[in-house]
Order: structure tokens, then sequence, then C-alpha cells
């Protein structure tokens, strides 16, 4: 579907805060930063969403050349500003993966490629929740945590209707702990499905899928632990219902650095 809206081209080195400013209600606004281009310093993006009729993208230009990069701290949402309809796609993270905080719906992450320390978080605030949440064709790469930050490759809490499918997700997180996963689904999400990935080399559980959902035609290749479902500190009442199968689970790796 052809965008329809404004669309504005930011050359490399730009603060982007003054251009996030503009995606406000009452019409569609497409970022797309220059390709092969550095933006450096911490972000934040709060505006409102679209809303229902409009939909706001930030990515990388138009063109095949590299991607975008962010080496700061990107960071989504505030609480008292719900977000209806972002798109985030095709940019390079090398500092931190986007943290995204406050609430919304209609959120899409697809073809980001993220290192670091941290990757990908999408966390709704103050009792709010996030719903349609989808991260695909991601890479999650190298994550590189300082000593007891316990980093996850990609973390959720308070998200419905969470689509996780077609990532790669490498080596994250190193040094070797316990409480590190490539994929960690926090009690209380819903309508969870986790589909086509390739998990390999974890620090500990390629997928810990605590509410339960489908997790299905994946590839676990060197992981201390595969798959989880269920448990977690905050129970789901009654159990969970998790459909697991066509997983492809090879090999499997230390999860005690001694």
């Amino acid at each position: 579907m052809a965008f329809v809206g404004t669309t504005i081209d930011v050359p490399s080195g730009s603060n982007l805060e003054p251009y996030f400013a503009q995606m406000t209600n009452g019409e569609s606004v497409r970022l797309r930063l220059e390709r092969g281009g550095t933006f450096p310093g911490d972000v934040r993006y709060s505006q409102a969403g679209g809303g229902p009729l409009y939909t706001h993208i930030i990515q990388a230009g138009p063109g095949s050349g590299p991607l975008p990069i962010l080496t700061g701290e990107f960071q989504i949402g505030i609480q008292a500003t719900p977000i209806d309809g972002l798109t985030v796609k095709d940019l390079q993270f090398t500092y931190r993966g986007p943290k995204v905080l406050g609430s919304g719906k209609r959120l899409k992450l697809r073809g980001l490629v993220v290192g670091g320390f941290q990757g990908i978080t999408v966390e709704a605030e103050g009792g709010l929740r996030w719903n349609d949440v989808t991260v695909s064709r991601c890479r999650v790469l190298d994550i590189n945590q300082p000593a007891a930050e316990h980093a996850q490759g990609m973390y959720f809490f308070a998200c419905d209707n969470l689509k996780i499918v077609d990532n790669v997700v490498d080596h994250a997180v190193a040094p070797i702990d316990t409480f590190c996963h490539h994929v960690y689904v926090q009690n209380g999400c819903t309508g969870v499905i986790i589909r086509r990935n390739i998990f390999s080399r974890s620090s500990s559980h390629a997928v810990q899928m605590r509410p339960g959902g489908d997790c299905s035609q994946n590839v676990v290749y060197n992981c201390p632990i595969g798959i989880l479902c269920g448990g977690g500190t905050a129970r789901e009442a009654g159990g969970v219902i998790a459909n697991v199968h066509d997983n492809l689970v090879i090999g499997g790796g230390d999860i005690d650095p001694n």
C-alpha cells in the first residue's frame, strides 16, 4: 500500500527530536533517515501516534545502501501520551535497541539490526498496555552487557496480541548470565505468537514464553535451554495454554561459565 502523508528526508548527523515533534495526530508523517548516515545522541519519541486513520513511520531512506546508524539511546513513549500507529523499520542501533515504554497500539518494529548492551524492549507502564505489537525481520546480534545488567535479546511486558516472527537472535547475551534470554515474554502478555525465528547461542533460554501462546516453526541452535512455557513470578491464574510444535532444536550449551 502506498504511503499517503508527509515525507521528510533527514540528513546524517541531525538531531532527530525536532523531526519527531512534527509527528502528531491528524496526518501521517514519514521520516526517512539518510542511508549510511550516523545519528548521534540520546533521542526520545513521545508524540501521540497518528490515530485510527494514520500511521507514523521512522525508516531508512530510499536506495540499497547501508542502514542509518543510531549511536545513542532511542526511547519510544511516555505514560502520559498513548501512541496509536507507529512503525520503526530498517535502522541499525549500536548502543542499545529501541526501548518502548508508555502505552499504545499498532506498533511495528521491522528490519532492525541491534547490537550494544541491550536488545529490544517493549514494556508498558503504570498499569497500561501495548496492543497489536509486531516485531519482525529483526537481527539482534552479539549483545555485550555490563556486569549485573541482565540484558535480554527481546523483552516484553504488558503486551496484547504480540507477534515475534522471522527474526534472528544470536549470541545475546555475553558474558554468560542465567537471567538473560533471547526472547523473554513476561507474565500477563496475551495473544503471543513466536514463529519462524532463528535463536542461536543464547546465554540461558532461547525463549521464555511465560504466559503461554504459540511457539512454532523456530530453529533453536546451541542454546543451554530451548523453550520454556508457563512459570514466572506472577503466574497466570489457572495455568497457561501453549501450542509448541514444529520447532527444530539442535545442540546445547553451557549455562554456567565454570
